[in-house]
């Protein structure tokens, strides 16, 4: 269990198991058990991401046996596309078909 804080929580497949993103940017794993209750394990962290990688949403996947991780990453030398947000795009579109 984590003491400082954490976020993008995913269960391993057989629900034994869940990964975190700690604060401190290490992905995380804690086993848990819910055959009497709720018991959670001591927590164990596995590696670092990336802190250019934890700006994204999601920053990671777990493969089902849970021994695998799928991280997404900046390339380096390539700058970030800028997100274009258009509010009201239906008016516009209308707008410019005429």
């Amino acid at each position: 269990m984590s003491a400082v804080g954490g976020g993008e929580p995913k269960w391993r497949r057989d629900g034994r198991a869940l990964f975190y993103l700690a604060a401190n940017g290490r992905l995380t794993t804690v086993t848990v058990n819910t055959q009497h209750g709720f018991e959670v394990g001591e927590s164990v962290p596995l590696f670092e991401i990336p802190a250019a990688t934890r700006l994204l949403m999601t920053n990671y996947e777990v493969s089902r046996d849970g021994q695998r991780f799928l991280i997404a990453d900046a390339v380096p030398g390539i700058p970030q596309s800028p997100i274009t947000v258009v509010f009201n795009w239906l008016a516009y579109l209308k707008k410019t078909s005429r």
